[in-house]
C-alpha cells in the first residue's frame, strides 16, 4: 500500500507555523472553486495556512485561482492530473499547521468553522480527529436539507462514526505516523483513513453545522456510495 512520502521541498513562507493546514483540492470545480477558496479565505480564525492544489483542470480554474497566488497565508500547485488520495498526500507533505483538513473545491465552510473546531480539539488533547455535521447544498449554492453526520449509525458514541474524508480536522503528526493516505482508493478516503486514525484515541463530533456540501451531480462521490463505505466501516469493527 503506498504510504505518505517525501514529494517536492517545503516552500519558504513569511508566517511562522500556523494551529491549522486548510487544503483545497480541485480538479475542474472552476464554476465553484471561488466561493470554496473565499470561505477558507473569510474565516474567523487566523491561524492557518491554505494550500491550494490544482490536479490537472481543463476548464479554466487555474485563472480564476491565480489571484490568490500573492496572499503571505497561501500555496498554490498546479500539477498534472493525480487524483484525490495522490493529492492529499502532496498536501500532507506540505503542511506545516498542527491540524490538517481538507475542503473540496465545489463545497464552502461556515466563517466560524476553523474557531469551533480548532477549540474543540484543542480542549480536548487526546482526540485524533473532529468531524462537524453540515448542509446539504443544490448546484447553485442554495440550502436544502441539515444533516447530521451521526445519523443512522449504531453504537453509544456518536462519534465512532466515520465521518467524510473532507472537512474533518486531523492531527497532523498522527495522519503522519499512520501513513497517510493510501494511494490506491481512488475517491473515496474516508473509511479507510479512520479505521487507521479511530483506534489511536478519540473522535470527536460537534452538532454544528459547519460546511455546506453541494450536490451537483458530478462529485467525486454520492451520497449513497458514501453511507455504503461508511456501513462497511462498522463491518469490520
Amino acid at each position: 500500500m503506498p504510504a505518505y512520502r517525501s514529494m517536492m521541498p517545503l516552500p519558504a513562507k513569511s508566517i511562522r507555523n500556523p494551529l491549522v493546514t486548510l487544503y483545497i483540492l480541485n480538479f475542474n470545480y472552476g464554476d465553484y472553486i471561488i466561493k470554496a477558496i473565499e470561505s477558507a479565505i473569510d474565516q474567523d480564525f487566523g491561524d492557518f495556512e491554505l494550500i491550494i492544489i490544482d490536479d490537472g483542470s481543463s476548464d479554466g480554474s487555474r485563472e480564476k485561482i491565480i489571484p490568490y497566488e500573492g496572499l503571505d497565508n497561501v500555496t498554490v500547485i498546479y500539477q498534472s492530473n493525480k487524483g484525490l488520495t495522490t493529492s492529499a498526500n502532496v498536501a500532507l507533505h506540505l503542511a506545516r499547521g498542527k491540524y490538517f483538513m481538507r475542503l473540496d473545491a465545489d463545497d464552502w465552510l461556515e466563517t466560524c468553522a476553523l474557531t469551533v473546531m480548532t477549540r474543540e480539539m484543542e480542549r480536548t488533547p487526546d482526540a485524533v480527529y473532529l468531524f462537524p455535521d453540515y448542509w446539504l447544498a443544490d448546484k447553485q449554492g442554495n440550502d436544502y436539507l441539515e444533516v447530521s453526520a451521526v445519523a443512522g449509525f449504531p453504537g453509544t458514541d456518536p462519534a465512532a462514526a466515520p465521518p467524510h474524508g473532507a472537512c474533518t480536522l486531523i492531527r497532523t503528526a498522527l495522519l503522519i505516523s499512520c501513513g497517510g493516505y493510501d494511494e490506491t482508493i481512488p475517491k473515496h478516503d474516508g473509511s479507510d483513513l479512520y479505521k487507521k486514525l479511530h483506534p489511536m484515541g478519540k473522535a470527536l463530533h460537534v452538532q454544528e453545522k459547519l460546511f455546506h456540501y453541494r450536490r451537483h451531480g458530478q462529485n467525486l462521490s454520492n451520497e449513497i456510495s458514501v453511507l455504503n463505505k461508511k456501513q462497511e466501516f462498522y463491518s469490520v469493527q
